[in-house]
């Protein structure tokens, strides 16, 4: 842990020399905090001069607005990203007020990754993100001016992230941070993950090309080959909509939300299967549930 600390403090004094000094004593104030280590109350000494809101953990000054983000000491699938004692200092979210420009604090974009906030907008006038993963900042800018500031802890520390299932999938696929800087500037509350707790088919194996003479004479030719999926989401709040997402290794999935079908028309014999996530506007960051099905070699009726 000590070294996850020392790891912290130095990547802070990195990005900190970059802005300018005296300008933005806010910033100067950021400096004084160490992510995974620095407590509300020591929140509250350096900020104390500053507007704290009544739930505390945001200040308000003439130039910005600063929300801070605490651990919640649970590394349970509800619980927070990092693996630290409650209360410790994970996320600065710097909402800015006044105008200012890169140039303004010393940064030069070109060296910064760059995406779009919105990954479907195709306007060329969209709203960028620029960030640096190993240092653990980032930059949104709208109309070349800096319009926010997020710093979280930088790459070295992902080690001491919460060793469950939501945040192994975004470790795993090297998308942690990114989901991290694209969650939604105008919410403070981090949005919790949606979960798949129920996956169910109608059936766990079908013959391939013709039906068998056990098939109900009721049942369609079309009907036999497609599976009947059925689906339950949740999440720990009850005012999100959920969207349901469905990956298959074969065939196609026919209708949308939690109960929908699964054609396996013209699939060859084998073991074929379905994955299940759920999306409340995180995307499909939760646990997700994947079912077998096994299509056999068919029987059919000799000419």
């Amino acid at each position: 842990m000590k070294k996850v600390i020392i790891s912290v403090v130095f990547c802070l004094v990195l990005w900190i020399p970059a802005f300018a000094q005296n300008t933005f004593p806010e910033l100067d104030k950021i400096k004084q905090i160490k992510l995974l280590e620095s407590t509300r109350e020591d929140v509250k000494r350096i900020f104390g001069e500053y507007d704290e809101d009544s739930e505390g953990g945001e200040y308000s000054t003439d130039n910005m607005t600063i929300r801070i983000f605490y651990s919640s000491g649970d590394c349970s699938d509800d619980g927070g990203d990092w693996n630290v004692a409650e209360g410790r200092v994970t996320e600065i979210f710097v909402s800015i007020d006044v105008s200012i420009k890169p140039k303004d604090l010393k940064i030069n974009l070109s060296k910064l990754e760059r995406l779009k906030r919105d990954e479907d907008d195709n306007d060329d006038d969209a709203d960028y993100l620029y960030y640096d993963k190993e240092k653990g900042i980032s930059y949104r800018l709208s109309e070349d001016e800096i319009s926010s500031i997020k710093f979280i802890p930088p790459e070295k520390n992902y080690p001491t992230l919460c060793n469950n299932e939501n945040v192994r999938q975004f470790k795993s696929d090297k998308e942690w941070f990114r989901s991290k800087i694209r969650e939604p500037w105008i919410c403070y509350l981090p949005r919790p993950f949606a979960n798949v707790v129920e996956l169910n088919s109608s059936k766990n194996e079908i013959m391939a090309n013709c039906p068998t003479e056990d098939v109900s004479p009721t049942d369609s030719f079309d009907n036999y080959f497609k599976v009947q999926i059925g689906t339950k989401g949740e999440s720990s709040d009850p005012t999100d909509v959920l969207t349901y997402n469905y990956t298959v290794s074969a065939g196609k999935i026919v209708g949308n939300g939690a109960n929908v079908k699964w054609d396996l028309s013209g699939v060859k014999p084998g073991e074929y299967t379905i994955t299940a996530g759920v999306d409340n506007g995180c995307g499909v960051c939760g646990t997700t549930k994947t079912l077998v099905v096994t299509v056999r070699e068919p029987v059919c009726p000799q000419k």
